[in-house]
């Protein structure tokens, strides 16, 4: 309090005020990791034009499908720099499912899935989506949390926090610490995250706010649907049609590409929604005048 730091404020450290972590040291898998004494550091004043600017803040909209039987089917995710026109990486992940790869090696020319085309992914450049695609889940996840990891977001924005971890976690409800899905969801690399079954309460992602868009919505605005189709024709005046889990099932399997395309069209509505309402520019600017971490 006497050094006026708060949340969503900029934060100076002096030169020979901090060192780095050595790699074998490091406690997170953020971007930077220091040391510092507290007394070092010194909030710059909001009166400045450093002090009172938006931080590019990493934005990554999350969207999780899972099956009848709860078990992971597809995923997809979108980028979002604070301060940057161009879009940013955006990606989905889709687990063929045993059936559909038999049907792949009996006619490979004939099935859907060849049309989606597999590239290798490269978040230096702006390209169009990337679609990865695996027989065999877990290697699927790990690769779903190294991206994650990769992009480095400060905020997760899911639309439905624990359907969206679930479908992730599994039945198990668990990642362990150091797996490729913890570190990719929080930055504390000792943490494991778990799922809470009963409450849905999600524990364990540590250096990154994860946003929990309809509950946020349902708190500040009185609908009669707050389906995610719903929230972007509200707020956004575009559509987004709710498919149920019979009309995927079908979709996925006679358009795969068109299914891919609906995934992160999804995670994409996310992103519109949460933009359009402000939410990053309401919850930094509430920090500010309370003292309030964004957490």
């Amino acid at each position: 309090v006497n050094r006026d730091l708060g949340g969503g404020r900029w934060v100076e450290l002096p030169t020979g005020g901090f060192r780095p972590v050595a790699e074998d040291q490091r406690v997170s898998c953020a971007q930077l990791e220091v040391l510092a004494e507290a007394s070092a550091a010194r909030a710059v004043p909001l009166e400045d034009k450093a002090g009172s600017s938006m931080a590019p803040v990493r934005t990554l909209a999350l969207q999780v499908l899972a099956n009848a039987e709860g078990k992971f089917s597809a995923a997809a995710c979108a980028l979002s720099v604070e301060g940057e026109k161009c879009p940013g990486a955006r990606a989905i992940w889709m687990l063929r499912q045993e059936n559909e790869a038999a049907a792949m090696a009996k006619d490979p020319a004939g099935d859907d899935w060849c049309e989606v085309n597999i590239e290798v992914y490269d978040p230096s450049r702006a390209e169009a989506a990337k679609i990865f695609i695996s027989n065999d889940e877990p290697s699927l996840l790990d690769h779903l949390g190294q991206t994650l990891e990769l992009l480095d977001a400060d905020i997760v924005l899911v639309y439905d926090v624990p359907q969206c971890i679930r479908g992730l976690l599994g039945q198990r409800c668990l990642a362990k610490a150091g797996s490729a899905l913890a570190r990719g969801l929080g930055r504390r690399l000792g943490s494991e995250v778990k799922l809470t079954a009963k409450s849905g309460e999600v524990s364990g992602i540590a250096g990154r706010l994860v946003f929990d868009l309809q509950k946020q919505v349902e708190k500040e605005h009185r609908l009669v649907d707050y389906s995610l189709g719903s929230l972007l024709e509200h707020f956004c005046q575009q559509p987004l049609p709710e498919l149920r889990e019979a009309a995927l099932s079908q979709l996925r399997a006679l358009r795969p590409r068109a299914f891919a395309q609906h995934v992160l069209r999804q995670a994409e509505a996310s992103l519109a929604i949460f933009d359009r309402l402000a939410y990053l520019y309401h919850f930094v600017e509430m920090a500010r005048v309370t003292g309030c971490p964004l957490t």
